[in-house]
This record gives C-alpha cells, sequence and structure tokens, in this order.
C-alpha cells in the first residue's frame, strides 16, 4: 500500500480476478454454513502456521511474498510495509500459541529467526527527514519515500517481539529500534484538527488515509501498552501525550467518516484499521470515572458499532450473507472480520445484544469463507494453508493470509471468553 494510486492498482488486482492469476484446475465449492467451533478455529491456524513456516526463505531468514501453489513457486518481492507487517502477523500467531499450546521447536525457531532478521534489516539505517526533526526509515532501504505506516509496522513488529521476549539475549538486542523516536515521529505529524500527515515530505492528509493514520494510531497505542511493562521503550513524555492524540484522531477522522468520505470500495480496510484502533483507546477510557471519560468512551464505542454496521451493510458482506462467494475478495473480508470481532466484543461490553447478534453472524460466515479458500490447496502442495486472493484464485500474498491470522486469533478469544453470551444471540457456533 503506497500512494492513492498505487493502492487502486492493489485493489484492482484484489478484486478483479483476470487470467493473470493462477486459477485452479478445479475448485471446492463450500457445502454451506455450518456451526463453529474452537477447534475449527484453531485448525485454520494450525494450517496458517504451518503455511508462514513455508513461507519463510531457510537461506536467509526472510519472508517470501508471494506464494504461486500451481506453479509450486515462492516469490520474493520487494514492499516494506508488507514485510514488517508479515513480522507483526507472525508475533500475533507466536503469541497466540504460547497461550493456547506450544508450537514444535523447528516451527518456532524458523518464525522467531525471521521476525528478528526482518526487524534487523530494516532497523540498519534511519534517516531525518527535510521537513523537521523526525526520523524514519531509510528511503534506500524502503526503494520508497517514508510515511507514517512504515514507522508503525516497525513498531508493531517490535513491540510484538520484545512483548515476548524475542530480543532479550544480547545479539538479538542489537536489533531493537528507536521505538521512541519512531512514535514521537508520527505524533509529530499530527495536525492540531488530529489529521496525520501522511509523507514525511509533504504535508498531505488524504493519500492513504483509509489505511495509514488507523495503522500509525494502532502501532501508538500497542507501544504505550508494551511500555508499561518494558519502560525503556517510551519515555515517559512520549507515554503521557498519545492518548491525547489518539482522541484528536478520533474526533478528526470520525467526522471524515460520518461526513459520508469513505468510498464503499474502501469500506471494510478504512474500518478495520479504524475500529483496531479506536478500540484500544475505548478501553483504555471505559473503566475511568470521570464524566468526560465516560461521554468519550461512549463516542468511541458508537464509532466503532457504526464502523462494523457499515461493514456488515456493504455490498461484498451482502454477497457473503447470501452465500455468492465467488467473486468476493479475500483481504476484503478478513479485513471486515478483523473489525468485526473486535466490534462483537464492543457490542456486548455495551449491552447491543442486537449488534452482537448481527456482528457474529457476520463473523460466522466470514469463517466460512476463509475456510472455503484455505481448502483450496490441497496438502500436499506449495502454499497449503494460506489463502489464495479468492474461491476461485489459488495466487497468494503472505499478507492477506496475515490479516486473517489477526481475524481469527481474535475470533478464537472472543468466543473463548464469551461463549455463554454468545450462545444467548441465539446463533449457531
Amino acid at each position: 500500500m503506497k500512494a492513492t494510486s498505487s493502492l487502486l492498482i492493489v485493489l484492482s488486482s484484489l478484486f478483479s480476478f483476470t487470467i493473470a492469476f493462477e486459477m485452479p484446475p478445479t475448485f471446492k465449492r463450500p457445502g454451506g454454513v455450518g456451526g463453529l467451533t474452537e477447534k475449527g478455529l484453531l485448525d485454520m491456524l494450525s494450517r496458517m502456521t504451518t503455511y508462514f513456516h513455508s513461507m519463510v526463505d531457510p537461506r536467509t531468514d526472510r519472508f517470501y511474498y508471494r506464494c504461486l501453489p500451481v506453479s509450486q513457486k515462492r516469490i520474493h518481492e520487494h514492499c516494506a510495509i508488507r514485510d514488517m507487517g508479515s513480522a507483526w502477523d507472525t508475533v500475533t500467531l507466536l503469541r497466540f500459541w504460547r497461550e493456547e499450546s506450544d508450537l514444535p521447536e523447528a516451527t518456532k525457531a524458523r518464525l522467531n529467526a525471521a521476525v528478528c532478521r526482518t526487524i534487523e534489516a530494516f532497523s540498519s539505517s534511519f534517516e531525518s527527514t527535510k521537513h523537521g526533526n523526525f526520523i524514519t526509515l531509510d528511503r534506500k532501504l524502503m526503494l520508497e519515500p517514508p510515511n507514517i505506516a512504515h514507522n508503525a509496522f516497525l513498531i508493531l513488529a517490535t513491540v510484538g517481539a520484545v512483548r515476548l521476549g524475542l530480543l532479550e539475549d544480547n545479539e538479538q538486542k542489537k536489533v531493537l529500534p528507536p521505538i521512541n523516536d519512531l512514535a514521537n515521529s508520527i505524533l509529530a505529524m499530527q495536525r492540531e484538527n488530529g489529521a496525520f500527515r501522511i509523507h514525511f515530505d509533504h504535508d498531505d492528509i488524504y493519500s492513504g488515509i483509509e489505511f495509514y493514520p488507523g495503522e500509525a494510531c494502532l502501532a501508538l497505542l500497542d507501544a504505550r501498552e508494551v511500555a508499561s511493562n518494558h519502560p525503556s521503550l517510551l519515555s515517559a513524555d512520549s507515554r503521557q501525550a498519545i492518548v491525547p492524540a489518539m482522541e484528536r484522531a478520533f474526533a478528526f477522522y470520525s467526522n471524515f467518516y460520518y461526513e459520508g468520505n469513505v468510498g464503499s470500495r474502501y469500506t471494510s480496510f478504512f474500518g478495520n484499521w479504524q475500529v483496531q484502533s479506536f478500540v484500544r483507546l475505548w478501553d483504555s477510557l471505559r473503566d475511568r470515572r470521570d464524566s468526560e471519560s465516560v461521554q468519550e468512551a461512549s463516542a468511541i464505542a458508537d464509532y466503532i458499532l457504526d464502523l462494523c454496521c457499515g461493514i456488515v451493510a456493504s455490498q461484498p458482506w451482502k454477497a457473503l450473507a447470501h452465500g455468492s462467494y465467488d467473486r468476493l475478495s479475500t483481504v476484503e473480508i478478513a479485513c471486515g472480520l478483523e473489525a468485526l470481532a473486535d466490534g462483537t466484543l464492543v457490542a456486548l461490553e455495551c449491552s447491543q445484544k442486537k449488534l452482537a447478534s448481527q456482528y457474529w453472524h457476520a463473523v460466522v460466515q466470514a469463517v466460512h469463507f476463509l475456510e472455503a479458500v484455505q481448502e483450496q490447496v490441497p496438502k500436499d502442495s506449495v502454499g497449503y494453508g494460506g489463502l489464495g486472493y479468492g474461491l476461485q484464485v489459488q495466487e497468494q500474498r503472505l499478507d492477506v493470509t496475515g490479516h486473517a491470522v489477526n481475524a481469527l486469533t481474535k475470533v478464537y478469544k472472543v468466543h473463548h471468553e464469551n461463549a455463554n453470551k454468545l450462545a444467548s444471540l441465539r446463533v449457531e457456533l
């Protein structure tokens, strides 16, 4: 995801399946929506873990970017944001399995090495930008102009690795990037009205607004959370600055959404990153007792629920509800599922049972679609466990399965911790 023109090219490639993509000779059509089980979710995540393991080049400990099951090939391509994003997805998987059941040592070692090697690769050189005292990743490493999402994903990958203790030995400590400086550079890009400038070299706030600001907010809030146990990551001043900055961001981006500025093509993507970031802000405010915090937490919850309603009401999710899978984009459903998992939790906590039921029913349908996509690649094939671009398109990008990893780990947790509440919604689980 780069500038707007690049975004349109990428999205066009995802939504318009052509003969340029790898098409399977036959494909399995799902037999209908049945119940979800935690075992089924664990099986899907186990296969995705196998896939992530297979997408690490053992010669370099770096991630492959694309996988072509029909051609039996894995391909390296340079995309800095997605490469760091894959490291973050991997620590999500590692954290999930640590809490549920540990992984085989060989798998864990391969994934740990890929995370550390990716962080090291993008931490080898930083640069100060032309406008202001900002630090960002070296454009010579990224092969593109720096923006807040580059800082964000390096923060997310690194604090995720710190959370797991992957960077604690002396050798790995060498790769720890300057999280405080990276976070402060994002904070310095915020205007008084709450909007974030996207690119460090100019003042535009709209190019990539569907993605980058939400990613940046999520990274800042995640860093703040991890720094409570690892105070060396952020200075006290930086920690204190994050929540007020997020409150200003909420005011701007919620108004941007309510004014109708998000195109229908971006509903799941904008909603995904906005929900993932502001659910963290909501969680930090909802236990406070002062009236201002209570009122703001309520407004944030309303925004999250409205974003989720927008996702469920969008055309792809309507098609999903009717079982029309053939033209659905995997990444769009996976991104929407990330948001709906969080949205279900917010709806349950806010006693919005009707909305929780609506979201969870959509969650069930989305998981079945992703399972159908996953089953297109047989066990003995390259790409087993990963997700193609759609039900009839086997070509894979690692970040697409990464979105599903984040979504399914959330779905599992929501169900595991709220089984009785979900059962009362009369949704078949």
